[in-house]
């Protein structure tokens, strides 16, 4: 049987008989020695020369493998022992499957992986996660391809698309209830992972707006500003229109942030924007949020409550909390709005059960090294 790894110097593997476990290392070089093989745990069932999974904890097998054989009483309820965490070793790599027999790192062509993860716009927030994430993934033994995207809503769409090889997904959790909201059908196909950290909204208007919350967006016409119609801000805003008529008149803008707070002010030839709408961790500090904290004689935060509270996820939980956010300390600013979860997502359809279970473990054993702190610009 010729399968590697990607990045190890060698690897270790398990082959399952009627009656016992082999455990085996070799390298990934196909010029390499034939693999070396200590006896197993005899009773472990396992059907004839069916490779069971792979651990890169070889180190310590061959005393296990010495415990596991002997036949000292007093080392019966040790042998259990270390027969579980054997399988445990394999169980926590599983993930490192390699190519099926017959392939190998080789012959496997540059666009073939085990995980590709779709994140966000390169440099920002959710970039810099998936990147953390791929580095994890091939540290333990698998081949990941990093791809950016323009946020959330785009992330969603490769993950559930038949045709597109992503199958690990970054978005923010009203953009994942938005999008199955309108596609239903890939609610049973796409797994919550993972949740970790905040995005905030952040709504910004002119200092002499006469929008003063969310409540005042009902029964008249209002533009907002959104980075792009894939991005985080622009999936909040279709959510929250969702169902209520009252805010039909809110309409969405695609631009940069920058050109938004310009044509707040001073229109030109363009619509006149009245509200430019950021999701972003609640300590980021993009320019464009640098400009409004330092130019609040023009511009300021709107008060964002009465909208999406009840709403949940597939899983139960809360799609939004109620938050009040200081921006910089020394501002003396405190913007009431309302925040939801960073969500980590699979393919049930595209990884399948083993492979997403260990792909959890994985990274509830690594979220130090996954979940960085958050860049100085919004995550989409």
């Amino acid at each position: 049987m010729q399968t590697h790894l990607r990045t190890h110097k060698s690897w270790s593997y398990l082959v399952g008989s009627a009656s016992s476990v082999a455990i085996c290392k070799e390298s990934r070089h196909a010029s390499a020695q034939a693999p070396v093989c200590f006896p197993g745990a005899p009773g472990i069932p396992g059907p004839h020369g069916v490779l069971i999974g792979y651990t890169r904890y070889f180190k310590y097998l061959p005393s296990i493998s010495a415990i596991l054989m002997s036949s000292a009483p007093f080392l019966r309820l040790v042998r259990a022992g270390l027969a579980t965490l054997l399988l445990g070793m394999v169980a926590e790599t599983a993930i490192l499957a390699a190519p099926p027999p017959g392939d190998s790192a080789s012959d496997a062509g540059p666009g073939t992986y085990e995980f590709v993860i779709s994140s966000g716009l390169e440099g920002g927030g959710y970039f810099a996660v998936a990147k953390r994430l791929a580095t994890v993934l091939d540290r333990n033994g698998s081949r990941s391809q990093l791809l950016a995207s323009q946020g959330s809503i785009e992330n969603l769409k490769r993950l559930t698309s038949a045709g597109d090889p992503t199958n690990i997904a970054l978005a923010q959790a009203d953009a994942l209830t938005a999008f199955l909201a309108d596609a239903p059908q890939h609610q049973e196909s796409t797994a919550i992972i993972d949740a970790w950290g905040e995005e905030c909204l952040f709504a910004i208007v002119p200092a002499q707006s006469d929008l003063k919350s969310d409540r005042d967006f009902r029964n008249r016409e209002v533009n907002i500003a959104v980075a792009g119609p894939d991005s985080g801000p622009a999936a909040t805003v279709r959510y929250l229109k969702q169902g209520k008529s009252k805010l039909s008149g809110v309409s969405l803008h695609y631009m940069a942030p920058e050109e938004a707070l310009s044509r707040m002010t001073s229109p030109g030839g363009g619509d006149k924007i009245d509200a430019l709408l950021l999701v972003q961790h609640p300590k980021a500090r993009p320019p464009v949020m640098n400009a409004v904290l330092d130019d609040m004689d023009r511009y300021r935060f709107l008060t964002i409550r009465g909208l999406g509270r009840a709403a949940t996820l597939p899983n139960g939980k809360l799609v939004y909390r109620r938050a009040e956010i200081t921006p910089t300390p020394r501002s003396g600013i405190a913007v009431k709005t309302v925040c939801t979860k960073r969500l980590l997502l699979g393919s049930k359809s595209k990884l399948g059960e083993g492979r997403l279970d260990a792909l959890t473990t994985l990274v509830k054993q690594h979220w130090r090294d996954i979940y960085v702190r958050p860049t100085d610009t919004p995550s989409r």
